[in-house]
């Protein structure tokens, strides 16, 4: 970005998704939407594709979704998890 401030230096913490959480976990390894969140609005620009070639529970799709103008390309082999992010995102897979 052509103005770097402070606040992409801040220590943050962010709990890992639990079933107990409103952001729930759908995968074992399930990260904190909003520090994927941080990441897709410090590494992308608005209109930017980002891509996930490890879609894993769709945590990147959902956090372009929330940082809004971002669109995205998910991977994800294991059919699962394709079903989890279906239902996650409100999408549909295509199929190869």
């Amino acid at each position: 970005p052509p103005n770097w401030d402070d606040t992409r230096f801040q220590v943050k913490s962010y709990a890992r998704p639990q079933s107990n959480f409103t952001d729930k976990s759908n995968h074992p390894t399930a990260k904190p939407v909003d520090l994927i969140k941080l990441f897709v609005e410090h590494g992308s620009k608005p209109g930017d594709m980002v891509l996930d070639t490890f879609a894993g529970g769709g945590t990147t799709g959902e956090a372009c979704q929330q940082a809004g103008q971002r669109r995205c390309v998910l991977v994800e082999k294991e059919d699962d998890f394709c079903l989890a992010i279906e239902q996650r995102l409100g999408i549909q897979r295509v199929k190869r």
